[in-house]
């Protein structure tokens, strides 16, 4: 059976733990390739290793989502390695530590002035 998400690329911001690596779980058993940016190294590791043990496919990708210098820098990084974002593909993009959206896409919020 084809997943809902097959072909998608998905990002989920502090996909580390909680409601974040959930999400990712979820995309990935659909079929979407997921980015796993998370401050927590450890932690996003993890997620990206349960998600392999599942049969899913995801990299973890190091930000600090306060520092718009790492934003830029970790959406870098997940364009040269699974691809740049399109229209449809999914994005998480909840940041804990500033509650404002720095995720480089193509249609960011107005927050990024």
């Amino acid at each position: 059976m084809k997943g809902l998400l097959d072909g998608q690329i998905g990002v989920v911001t502090g996909a580390g733990s909680g409601i974040g690596q959930a999400i990712a779980l979820g995309y990935t058993g659909q079929g979407a390739v997921v980015a796993v940016p998370d401050v927590n190294a450890q932690a996003g590791q993890d997620t990206v290793r349960q998600i392999a043990a599942a049969g899913g496919k995801a990299i973890f990708v190091a930000i600090d989502v306060t520092d718009r210098a790492a934003c830029d820098a970790a959406a870098a990084s997940v364009q040269s390695r699974i691809g740049p974002l399109r229209r449809g593909d999914l994005a998480d993009t909840r940041p804990a530590g500033c509650g404002r959206c720095c995720w480089k896409m193509r249609s960011c919020r107005p927050c990024l002035k």
